[in-house]
Protein backbone atom coordinates (compact mmCIF):
# COMPACT_ATOMS: atom_id res chain seq x y z
CA UNK A 1 0.00 0.00 0.00
CA UNK A 2 1.23 3.48 -0.93
CA UNK A 3 -0.16 6.21 1.35
CA UNK A 4 0.08 9.85 0.31
CA UNK A 5 -1.05 12.41 2.88
CA UNK A 6 -1.50 16.18 2.52
CA UNK A 7 1.20 16.61 -0.12
CA UNK A 8 1.81 20.18 -1.31
CA UNK A 9 4.39 21.67 -3.66
CA UNK A 10 4.90 25.20 -4.96
CA UNK A 11 7.66 25.90 -7.46
CA UNK A 12 9.93 28.92 -7.29
CA UNK A 13 7.96 30.70 -10.01
CA UNK A 14 4.83 30.59 -7.85
CA UNK A 15 3.09 27.69 -9.60
CA UNK A 16 1.27 25.48 -7.05
CA UNK A 17 1.74 22.05 -8.58
CA UNK A 18 0.26 20.03 -5.70
CA UNK A 19 -2.37 21.22 -3.23
CA UNK A 20 -2.98 19.00 -0.20
CA UNK A 21 -3.00 15.73 -2.18
CA UNK A 22 -4.01 12.59 -0.25
CA UNK A 23 -4.41 9.12 -1.79
CA UNK A 24 -4.27 5.46 -0.80
CA UNK A 25 -2.99 3.21 -3.59
CA UNK A 26 -3.19 -0.58 -3.11
CA UNK A 27 -1.50 -3.33 -5.10
CA UNK A 28 -2.67 -3.49 -8.71
CA UNK A 29 -3.08 -0.94 -11.48
CA UNK A 30 -3.95 2.57 -10.27
CA UNK A 31 -4.84 5.20 -12.86
CA UNK A 32 -3.99 8.84 -12.27
CA UNK A 33 -5.98 10.90 -14.77
CA UNK A 34 -5.68 14.57 -15.50
CA UNK A 35 -5.00 17.14 -18.22
CA UNK A 36 -1.53 18.44 -18.99
CA UNK A 37 -0.46 20.68 -16.13
CA UNK A 38 -2.65 18.91 -13.55
CA UNK A 39 0.32 18.02 -11.35
CA UNK A 40 0.57 14.35 -12.34
CA UNK A 41 4.24 14.45 -13.33
CA UNK A 42 5.14 16.41 -10.20
CA UNK A 43 3.46 13.77 -8.07
CA UNK A 44 5.17 10.95 -9.98
CA UNK A 45 8.63 12.53 -9.66
CA UNK A 46 8.05 13.05 -5.94
CA UNK A 47 7.09 9.41 -5.37
CA UNK A 48 10.12 8.41 -7.46
CA UNK A 49 12.36 10.39 -5.04
CA UNK A 50 13.45 12.82 -7.77
CA UNK A 51 12.21 15.98 -6.05
CA UNK A 52 10.99 17.19 -2.70
CA UNK A 53 7.79 18.84 -1.51
CA UNK A 54 6.87 21.66 0.84
CA UNK A 55 4.72 19.56 3.17
CA UNK A 56 3.04 16.20 3.54
CA UNK A 57 4.18 12.58 3.70
CA UNK A 58 4.41 9.43 1.56
CA UNK A 59 4.76 5.92 2.94
CA UNK A 60 5.17 2.68 0.99
CA UNK A 61 4.30 0.11 3.64
CA UNK A 62 6.79 1.07 6.40
CA UNK A 63 9.19 3.03 4.18
CA UNK A 64 9.16 6.81 4.55
CA UNK A 65 9.48 7.75 0.88
CA UNK A 66 10.49 11.36 1.43
CA UNK A 67 13.16 10.57 4.04
CA UNK A 68 14.39 7.09 3.10
CA UNK A 69 15.09 7.58 -0.58
CA UNK A 70 17.77 4.92 -0.76
CA UNK A 71 15.35 2.29 0.58
CA UNK A 72 12.66 3.40 -1.88
CA UNK A 73 14.99 3.07 -4.85
CA UNK A 74 15.66 -0.56 -3.97
CA UNK A 75 12.02 -1.46 -4.64
CA UNK A 76 11.18 1.18 -7.29
CA UNK A 77 10.73 0.84 -11.03
CA UNK A 78 10.24 4.13 -12.92
CA UNK A 79 9.42 4.86 -16.55
CA UNK A 80 9.34 8.65 -17.10
CA UNK A 81 7.38 10.26 -19.90
CA UNK A 82 10.55 11.00 -21.85
CA UNK A 83 13.23 8.40 -21.25
CA UNK A 84 16.54 9.14 -22.90
CA UNK A 85 18.58 6.26 -24.33
CA UNK A 86 22.02 5.97 -25.88
CA UNK A 87 21.15 5.49 -29.57
CA UNK A 88 24.43 3.82 -30.50
CA UNK A 89 24.25 1.05 -27.87
CA UNK A 90 22.48 -2.31 -28.37
CA UNK A 91 19.42 -2.91 -26.20
CA UNK A 92 20.91 -5.93 -24.45
CA UNK A 93 24.11 -4.07 -23.55
CA UNK A 94 22.33 -1.06 -22.07
CA UNK A 95 19.85 -3.20 -20.14
CA UNK A 96 22.78 -5.15 -18.67
CA UNK A 97 24.36 -1.84 -17.62
CA UNK A 98 21.11 -0.75 -15.94
CA UNK A 99 21.00 -4.13 -14.18
CA UNK A 100 24.43 -3.50 -12.66
CA UNK A 101 23.27 -0.09 -11.42
CA UNK A 102 20.20 -1.78 -9.92
CA UNK A 103 22.45 -4.04 -7.85
CA UNK A 104 22.47 -7.24 -9.91
CA UNK A 105 26.20 -7.80 -9.48
CA UNK A 106 26.40 -11.55 -10.14
CA UNK A 107 26.89 -12.16 -13.84
CA UNK A 108 24.77 -15.30 -14.23
CA UNK A 109 21.79 -13.91 -12.32
CA UNK A 110 22.08 -10.65 -14.25
CA UNK A 111 22.18 -12.46 -17.61
CA UNK A 112 19.07 -14.45 -16.70
CA UNK A 113 17.21 -11.32 -15.56
CA UNK A 114 18.11 -9.38 -18.72
CA UNK A 115 17.06 -12.26 -20.98
CA UNK A 116 13.77 -12.74 -19.12
CA UNK A 117 12.85 -9.07 -19.40
CA UNK A 118 13.80 -8.87 -23.07
CA UNK A 119 11.54 -11.84 -23.75
CA UNK A 120 8.74 -10.42 -21.60
CA UNK A 121 8.80 -7.16 -23.55
CA UNK A 122 9.09 -8.95 -26.91
CA UNK A 123 12.53 -7.46 -27.59
CA UNK A 124 14.69 -10.56 -27.39
CA UNK A 125 14.92 -11.07 -31.15
CA UNK A 126 16.16 -7.48 -31.60
CA UNK A 127 18.35 -7.40 -28.49
CA UNK A 128 21.53 -6.73 -30.48
CA UNK A 129 20.03 -3.86 -32.47
CA UNK A 130 21.06 -0.36 -31.51
CA UNK A 131 18.42 1.58 -29.62
CA UNK A 132 18.57 4.40 -32.15
CA UNK A 133 16.92 2.07 -34.69
CA UNK A 134 13.96 1.23 -32.41
CA UNK A 135 10.45 2.53 -33.05
CA UNK A 136 8.69 4.61 -30.39
CA UNK A 137 6.80 1.56 -29.16
CA UNK A 138 9.96 -0.53 -28.94
CA UNK A 139 11.68 2.19 -26.93
CA UNK A 140 8.72 2.32 -24.52
CA UNK A 141 8.93 -1.47 -24.10
CA UNK A 142 12.65 -1.15 -23.45
CA UNK A 143 11.78 1.48 -20.86
CA UNK A 144 9.45 -0.87 -19.02
CA UNK A 145 12.11 -3.60 -19.18
CA UNK A 146 14.57 -1.38 -17.31
CA UNK A 147 11.82 -0.36 -14.87
CA UNK A 148 11.23 -4.03 -14.00
CA UNK A 149 14.84 -4.83 -13.14
CA UNK A 150 15.09 -6.20 -9.62
CA UNK A 151 11.39 -7.16 -9.42
CA UNK A 152 10.23 -3.84 -7.91
CA UNK A 153 7.20 -3.68 -5.64
CA UNK A 154 6.37 -0.11 -6.69
CA UNK A 155 6.27 0.83 -10.37
CA UNK A 156 5.53 4.26 -11.85
CA UNK A 157 4.80 4.79 -15.54
CA UNK A 158 4.24 8.36 -16.73
CA UNK A 159 2.19 8.80 -19.94
CA UNK A 160 3.30 5.38 -21.22
CA UNK A 161 1.19 5.22 -24.40
CA UNK A 162 1.69 8.77 -25.66
CA UNK A 163 2.67 8.68 -29.32
CA UNK A 164 2.21 4.92 -29.78
CA UNK A 165 0.32 3.47 -32.73
CA UNK A 166 -2.77 1.35 -31.88
CA UNK A 167 -0.97 -2.00 -32.16
CA UNK A 168 1.93 -0.92 -29.93
CA UNK A 169 -0.48 0.66 -27.46
CA UNK A 170 -2.43 -2.59 -27.04
CA UNK A 171 0.77 -4.61 -26.64
CA UNK A 172 2.09 -2.18 -24.03
CA UNK A 173 -1.18 -2.09 -22.05
CA UNK A 174 -1.34 -5.89 -21.99
CA UNK A 175 2.19 -5.94 -20.56
CA UNK A 176 1.30 -3.42 -17.85
CA UNK A 177 -1.78 -5.45 -16.94
CA UNK A 178 0.38 -8.53 -16.28
CA UNK A 179 2.78 -6.52 -14.14
CA UNK A 180 -0.08 -5.12 -12.04
CA UNK A 181 -0.89 -8.56 -10.66
CA UNK A 182 2.11 -8.53 -8.31
CA UNK A 183 3.03 -4.89 -7.63
CA UNK A 184 1.66 -1.41 -7.01
CA UNK A 185 1.62 0.13 -10.49
CA UNK A 186 0.75 3.80 -10.92
CA UNK A 187 -0.26 4.74 -14.45
CA UNK A 188 -0.22 8.50 -14.96
CA UNK A 189 -2.03 9.57 -18.12
CA UNK A 190 -4.48 11.95 -19.74
CA UNK A 191 -5.96 9.13 -21.87
CA UNK A 192 -9.22 7.98 -20.27
CA UNK A 193 -9.33 4.78 -22.31
CA UNK A 194 -6.05 3.55 -20.81
CA UNK A 195 -7.50 3.76 -17.31
CA UNK A 196 -10.82 2.22 -18.33
CA UNK A 197 -9.11 -0.82 -19.82
CA UNK A 198 -6.52 -1.43 -17.10
CA UNK A 199 -7.15 0.02 -13.68
CA UNK A 200 -9.08 -1.29 -10.69
CA UNK A 201 -8.79 2.07 -8.90
CA UNK A 202 -8.18 5.61 -10.07
CA UNK A 203 -8.05 9.29 -9.17
CA UNK A 204 -8.61 12.45 -11.16
CA UNK A 205 -6.18 15.31 -10.61
CA UNK A 206 -6.72 18.88 -11.81
CA UNK A 207 -4.77 22.04 -10.97
CA UNK A 208 -2.85 20.15 -8.32
CA UNK A 209 -5.90 18.84 -6.44
CA UNK A 210 -7.55 15.41 -6.23
CA UNK A 211 -11.07 15.91 -7.59
CA UNK A 212 -12.23 12.36 -6.87
CA UNK A 213 -10.93 8.83 -6.43
CA UNK A 214 -12.34 5.31 -6.30
CA UNK A 215 -13.17 2.30 -8.45
CA UNK A 216 -13.91 3.25 -12.08
CA UNK A 217 -17.15 1.22 -12.16
CA UNK A 218 -18.45 2.80 -8.96
CA UNK A 219 -17.60 6.31 -10.19
CA UNK A 220 -19.44 5.66 -13.47
CA UNK A 221 -22.46 4.33 -11.54
CA UNK A 222 -22.70 7.66 -9.67
CA UNK A 223 -23.60 9.34 -12.97
CA UNK A 224 -26.51 7.01 -13.77
CA UNK A 225 -29.50 9.13 -14.77
CA UNK A 226 -27.40 12.32 -14.95
CA UNK A 227 -26.01 12.22 -18.51
CA UNK A 228 -28.08 13.37 -21.49
CA UNK A 229 -27.39 13.44 -25.23
CA UNK A 230 -28.65 15.35 -28.20
CA UNK A 231 -27.78 15.69 -31.89
CA UNK A 232 -27.24 19.38 -32.68
CA UNK A 233 -25.91 21.56 -35.46
CA UNK A 234 -22.22 22.31 -35.24
CA UNK A 235 -22.94 26.03 -34.94
CA UNK A 236 -25.15 25.39 -31.89
CA UNK A 237 -22.46 23.78 -29.74
CA UNK A 238 -21.00 27.05 -28.41
CA UNK A 239 -24.42 28.19 -27.23
CA UNK A 240 -25.03 24.98 -25.30
CA UNK A 241 -21.57 25.21 -23.74
CA UNK A 242 -22.47 28.65 -22.37
CA UNK A 243 -25.83 27.60 -20.95
CA UNK A 244 -25.21 24.11 -19.49
CA UNK A 245 -22.35 21.77 -18.44
CA UNK A 246 -21.43 20.09 -21.73
CA UNK A 247 -19.31 17.01 -21.01
CA UNK A 248 -18.36 16.28 -24.61
CA UNK A 249 -19.19 17.12 -28.20
CA UNK A 250 -18.11 14.94 -31.08
CA UNK A 251 -18.91 14.06 -34.64
CA UNK A 252 -20.72 10.72 -35.05
CA UNK A 253 -21.73 9.56 -38.52
CA UNK A 254 -21.47 13.12 -39.79
CA UNK A 255 -23.59 14.57 -36.97
CA UNK A 256 -22.55 16.50 -33.86
CA UNK A 257 -23.59 14.76 -30.64
CA UNK A 258 -23.30 16.57 -27.32
CA UNK A 259 -23.49 15.03 -23.85
CA UNK A 260 -24.49 17.22 -20.93
CA UNK A 261 -24.66 16.74 -17.15
CA UNK A 262 -27.89 17.33 -15.28
CA UNK A 263 -29.88 15.94 -12.35
CA UNK A 264 -33.00 16.04 -14.52
CA UNK A 265 -33.73 16.01 -18.25
CA UNK A 266 -32.80 19.34 -19.85
CA UNK A 267 -35.79 18.97 -22.23
CA UNK A 268 -35.53 20.39 -25.73
CA UNK A 269 -34.91 17.02 -27.40
CA UNK A 270 -32.33 15.62 -24.96
CA UNK A 271 -32.50 11.89 -24.21
CA UNK A 272 -30.84 9.74 -21.52
CA UNK A 273 -27.30 8.50 -22.26
CA UNK A 274 -25.33 5.67 -20.70
CA UNK A 275 -22.49 7.21 -18.65
CA UNK A 276 -18.90 6.08 -19.09
CA UNK A 277 -15.51 6.91 -17.58
CA UNK A 278 -14.97 9.80 -19.97
CA UNK A 279 -18.14 11.40 -18.61
CA UNK A 280 -16.79 10.90 -15.06
CA UNK A 281 -13.57 12.65 -16.05
CA UNK A 282 -15.27 15.70 -17.54
CA UNK A 283 -17.97 15.84 -14.85
CA UNK A 284 -15.26 16.00 -12.18
CA UNK A 285 -13.59 18.87 -13.99
CA UNK A 286 -16.98 20.63 -14.23
CA UNK A 287 -17.42 20.22 -10.48
CA UNK A 288 -20.23 17.66 -10.92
Amino acid sequence: MLRIENLSKTYGNGVRALKDVSLEIPRGMFGLLGPNGAGKSTLMRTIATLQGVDSGSIFFDDIDVLNEKHEVRKILGYLPQDMGVYPGIPAETLLDHFAVLKGLVFAEARREAVERLLRMTNLYDVRRRKLGTFSGGMRRRFGIAQALLGDPGLIIVDEPTAGLDPEERIRFLNLLSEIGETAVVILSTHIVEDVRELCTRMAILSQGRVLLSGEPGALVAQLEGRVWRKVVGRSEVAGYQKSMPVLSSRLAAGRTVIHVLGDRAPGDGFEPAEPDLEHVYFAARHGG
